[in-house]
Order: C-alpha cells, then structure tokens, then sequence
C-alpha cells in the first residue's frame, strides 16, 4: 500500500507543479507545428524492420500465454468438428482466424508472422501521424521502434487481439489527425468510424475507445466557426455509418448460421457479468463466499492495478503528457499537433477505463494505451527537453525525465532477466509447474490414440497442444460455452480422457482443494454428465502430479479403469510409463 501512495503521490505532486508552472509561464515556446522532414518510405523501412525482428523473437520464444494455447486450442476444435467461427454464438475475437490456419503440431506460426506484421503497421501508422503533425523530425523516426518496445512490458510478444485493436486505432488516428485539412473529409470520416468498428470487432472492451469519436468531434465543432451543432452532428453520424459496417458484418455471420439471437444475448450476459470468465457458468455453480478475497478499498485497488502505467519509460512519460494535455485542453487550438494531442488524450481516458473494466488488469491489456500513450509520451520528452534548454520550469522537467532515466534502466535489465521475459512472452507455467504439465502431456497422449479427444475442465489449454490432442469441447477455458453446450459436446464427441487440473496454491495450500472453482462438487452436471457416459476415475492428484483423469470403462474388460485402446497401468495407482512426481512416491510405495 506504501509503494502505491509514494508512486502516484509523486507523479501527481509533480503534474499539478507541472500544470501550475506552466499556468504561470504561459504556452511553451515549441518548434513550430508542421510536417517534419521524415521520409514516408524511411519510416516504411523501420517499421518493416522492427516487424521483422518482433517476428523473429516471437517465433523462437519459450513460453506461451494461456490465452495463446486458448485459441489454439479452440481452433484444433473447429478444424475436427468441420465448424466455422460463427458455429454458435460466443466471444468471438476478428483475429482468432489466424489461428485456424496452424495445426496441433504447429498451431503460433501464422499468427506470430501475422501479429509481428500488424504491429510494425500500427509503429508506421503512429510515425506518419507525428509526421504529418509535429516536429522535429526525430519524433516519427522514434515512433516504431518505441511503439514495439514499450509493449514488451505487457506480454508484448504475445499473438493477442490487443494488437489488432491498437492497429485499428491508429489508422483512427492517422485519418483523423493525420490527414485532417486534405480533400474528400467524409470519406476519412467513414473509414476512421470503422477502424473503430473494427476495433470492437477485435476486442469488445474497446467500445469504450468508440466514445472518443464523440469527443473528438465535439472538441473540433467547439473551436469551428459557422453552426457548432451541425459540424458535431455531421461528424458522429458519418463515422457512426462507417463503424457499422464491420460490426454488421460480424452480425451478419452470426445471422446467416442462425445465431443472431443467441449471441446478442450471450453478448448482453458478458457484459453484465463484466467479462467474468466463469460467467458461463454461473447459474450452475455461484461460486461461493469461501473464494472471495477482501479486496483493498476501491481507490486504493484502482491505484494498484494502474501501477503498471509507471513500471514503463513510455507508459510513465505518456501518462505525464497525459496528465498535462487533461490540464491544457481549454487552451488547445484546433491545429494538427494540438489535435493530436486531445486525441490522444481522448483515448488514454477511454483506454483507462476499458483496460480497467472488471477490475482485472492482464498483462496484455495494458498494450490497449500505447498508441495514446506513445504520442503523449514523445511530445512530452521534446518539451522537457526544450524547457532544459531555455530554462522554463526546468526543475520539473528535470525531474520528469530523471525518473524516465531510472525507470528505463531498470526496464532495460528486467526485460534481460528471466521474469521479464517471461512478461513479454506472455507467461505460461514454468518450472516445475512446466515440467507437471508435460509429464501429465506425455502420460495422456501414451493413454489415447491421436485420433481420440480429450477433455479438460478447468483453465489449462495448453495440455491439449503439449499432448497433440484435440479438445472434445468448444469449451476450453474462459467462458467460451455454457453447461448445456459442454454437455452436447461431450455427448456429441465423447472425450476418451477427462482430465481435471490442479486447484492454484496445490499442494502447498490445504484449503486449495475446497477453493477449487472446477471441482466436481460445485458441478453436479458435470458429475453428471460423466457417470451417464460411465467415466470412472482413472488418477489421482498424488500419482498424477496434481491433476485428476477419468476414463470410460470399456464394455469389454467389465470394469478396468483403463481407457479403450490404451495400456494397463504398470502398478497399482501409478500412471502408465510416467516418472513418479517430484518429491512424491506413487501410492503403494514407500518414498524414500
């Protein structure tokens, strides 16, 4: 709680002594606004460059995020079952088609080269804008490069929708700021309305980054001369009818299989729920009181969940430009560096709130800021580096960009360290977790033919990959179905392994198991729909590492807890041809 209030309490002191200065000195004497000197093919060329070498680093990296595995998974799904994406009505995401092209065996590739490549179009899109608005030069030069690193601190390597949202943004940005003054104004404002269709078309938190549309407009019409009104109107319906397009389009897929109906009131459930993960699930299992955990008071818990903003150079220096552009707003002109900068503010406050609904800050959320952040926190590096030089409030500056200074050192060494490259991979188990996953792998893929499915209830996609398996259930974590539709699948596709993993804190907590959101307690028609197709228990948490299987019981060997097609199980209790566990013997032996 200490670090929370020292952090913000000194970025807050030393924006309101910022605005208060400046308040005092009058505007800053910047270089005069302009399009700078950056060559458009030079910039091209950077941003194909650092696309190339995201791509590299990506393709070759060691952990994968969860969400990764997620939609891998649910893809080697579709591709058995022959369904399409608009199958039945979900949360469906516009980029998860990357991912029906690779296969079990090689299911990143297209969407690592995929994502790598929209990520240095969004750096391009970012450095033609500050071309087009703001000088010196340098600032679009800086632009992709700065763009791809100030991800990493956020899972930046992972082949994410986040990406795909902020390449939508900028194309908002650059066609509205960018080009604004050039010929043909309603067309620009019909495609910028629907790069932010497409952008909820890609992650549905970013209809809140819609409201800048409203903003932005409003601002503009507020400093227009001739009816205020009209100029506001005018532009809210024109980017409205082009943000309509991709968003009927997404409908439209979801009608023409039948669907439409069910997924607007799948979306209306999300929603409510506020994107809880086992929303799905809810009627079934309310999770009880015995989960919750006493959160801190609400403005303590929304300053630590932003901490991340500070733990960036680009995220810290952003949101200082942020603050800054919120304090000088009344005062902006309507020219393109003054434009960029309401923009860009515009969407760091409507960012903030889509990264924080629900009050869970992932990783990879926080990408949803860069491209206002990037901006803001360029702009902001040039002024302080101006007010330096001709000594305007430089003790402000001075210390702005000594804590840049710092955080960028430490950001440098922690993306070298183990942990920080595990945040820009994305995550995913590691270590001895790692190594129980690939052994329960290993046992499972031993125990079943590679033409069977298997099943695993609970939030651990990435057995599927390991064991090269394809998932029984469009269910494979998150609250991609419900308890009617996993039931229909398991009956539809019968599973030829159950597996179940272990509870988060096992072994070490006692109270793990009895916390467990997936237990079969909490899930009677789970527990129901197993003993209907005559699943028995096949594993235990102490032979399995944790994990729990169950198999159906062939007609043919009158009650043998082995799987059909699959071997006997060397001894009593122990899984057949796996390792015993770390520090565990298997039962009937004596550790020693």
């Amino acid at each position: 709680m200490a670090w929370i209030l020292v952090a913000w309490g000194s970025l807050g002191t030393l924006a309101l002594a910022d605005a208060l200065a400046r308040r005092r000195a009058g505007p800053a004497s910047a270089p005069a606004p302009g399009r700078s000197r950056a060559s458009a093919w030079g910039l091209a060329a950077v941003a194909l460059a650092v696309a190339l070498a995201r791509c590299a680093l990506a393709l070759t990296r060691a952990g994968r995020s969860v969400d990764e595995a997620q939609y891998a998974a649910l893809a080697a799904f579709l591709r058995a079952n022959g369904e399409s994406l608009f199958s039945w009505p979900w949360n469906l995401h516009a980029h998860q088609v990357l991912y029906l092209f690779g296969s079990l065996e090689r299911p990143f590739g297209v969407a690592d080269a995929a994502t790598s490549l929209a990520i240095g179009a969004t750096g391009f899109l970012l450095a033609c804008t500050l071309r087009e608005t703001c000088r010196p030069a340098w600032l679009a030069w800086a632009a992709a490069p700065l763009y791809a690193y100030a991800l990493l601190r956020y899972e930046g390597l992972s082949s994410n929708k986040e990406p795909w949202v902020n390449l939508c943004v900028a194309g908002y940005l650059w066609l509205r700021v960018g080009l604004a003054g050039r010929g043909r104004a309603a067309a620009r404002q019909a495609l910028a309305g629907a790069c932010l269709g497409a952008a909820v078309v890609c992650k549905e938190q970013a209809v809140f980054l819609v409201a800048v549309e409203p903003l932005l407009a409003g601002w503009e019409a507020s400093r227009s001369a001739g009816n205020k009104l009209r100029a506001f109107l005018r532009a809210l319906g024109l980017a409205l009818a082009g943000g309509l397009v991709p968003l009927g389009a997404l409908l439209a897929g979801f009608a023409l299989h039948g669907v439409l109906g069910d997924y607007l009131s799948f979306l209306w459930e999300w929603g409510t729920s506020g994107g809880e993960p086992l929303a799905a699930f809810a009627a079934a299992d309310p999770l009880p009181a015995d989960l919750a955990v006493a959160p801190l008071p609400l403005p303590l818990r929304l300053l630590d969940g932003l901490l991340p903003l500070l733990a960036s150079a680009v995220g810290l220096l952003g949101t200082a430009g942020l603050l800054r552009a919120l304090a000088e707003a009344p005062r902006l002109e309507p020219t393109g560096e003054e434009r960029l900068r309401v923009a860009a503010l515009a969407l760091g406050l409507c960012g903030l709130v889509a990264v924080s609904v629900g009050l869970r800050w992932s990783g990879h959320y926080w990408m949803l800021l860069a491209p206002a952040l990037l901006p803001l926190a360029l702009l902001r590096l040039r002024d302080a580096l101006h007010e330096l030089r001709r000594r305007e409030h430089r003790w402000v500056a001075g210390a702005l960009l000594a804590w840049a200074v710092a955080t960028a050192a430490v950001e440098a060494v922690a993306l070298t360290r183990p942990l920080g490259r595990i945040d820009a991979e994305g995550g995913g188990p590691r270590g001895a977790e790692r190594e129980a996953l690939e052994r329960v792998a290993a046992w499972t893929a031993a125990r079943t033919r590679p033409s069977e499915r298997i099943f695993v209830w609970g939030w651990r996609p990435e057995l599927y990959l390991l064991a090269r398996r394809a998932p029984a259930s469009r269910y494979v974590g998150g609250a991609t179905a419900g308890p009617a539709q996993v039931a229909l699948d398991l009956a539809r596709t019968p599973p030829a392994l159950v597996l179940r993993p272990p509870p988060p804190g096992w072994p070490d907590d006692p109270l793990a198991a009895w916390r467990d959101p997936f237990a079969l307690r909490r899930h009677p028609w789970l527990k129901k729909a197993l003993a209907a197709r005559g699943f028995i228990p096949v594993a235990g948490p102490d032979e399995l590492w944790g994990w729990t299987a169950w198999a159906p019981v062939p007609a043919s060997s009158e009650g043998s807890p082995r799987a059909a097609g699959g071997p006997a199980p060397a001894t009593r209790g122990s899984p057949t041809g796996a390792a015993a566990p770390p520090g565990r013997a298997p039962s009937g032996t004596k550790a020693r």
